[in-house]
């Protein structure tokens, strides 16, 4: 028995070996690198985000500036965002076919963020409205008849 006590006693002691520790360096980096990606484009996310709501705050002034007299609202314009510098804004007709068959037309109203290309709208929405050239459309009915349809 005493040889079974000395031999466990002459046992070394367990410690790290280089490979465990060299395996332990790269998992840790490993994960920061993923981590600091992650945030990474989480921040460009919530920065477009943000762009976002800005242009939808910035198109809600717009169209209640515009709204009581829609007879007036721009068509085919485009301009600056007031009280917010670099902000554009932009309106254009959209052809439709079923729009015109009720003598309405579809107006996309657009903004675009100072830091976005210019193609691109920040935000966007499109609006039913009355043609403007509405008298145009009622002497169009009254020149075909009023049987025409």
């Amino acid at each position: 028995m005493n040889r079974k006590s000395t031999r466990s006693s002459r046992r070394r002691p367990r410690g790290i070996t280089l490979v465990e520790a060299l395996l332990g360096t790269v998992l840790l980096g490993t994960l920061l690198v993923a981590i600091i990606v992650v945030k990474g484009r989480l921040t460009v996310q919530a920065a477009r985000a943000e762009a976002r709501v800005q242009a939808c705050e910035a198109l809600n002034d717009l169209l209640e500036g515009w709204w009581p007299d829609r007879e007036s609202l721009p068509r085919d314009q485009a301009g600056e965002v007031p009280d917010r510098p670099r902000w554009r804004w932009q309106t254009r007709r959209v052809p439709n076919e079923e729009a015109d068959a009720v003598r309405a037309e579809i107006v996309a109203v657009e903004v675009f963020a100072p830091d976005r290309r210019d193609t691109v709208p920040a935000a966007r929405v499109e609006l039913l409205l009355p043609r403007g050239d509405a008298n145009a459309s009622n002497a169009d009915h009254a020149k075909k008849g009023p049987d025409a349809r």
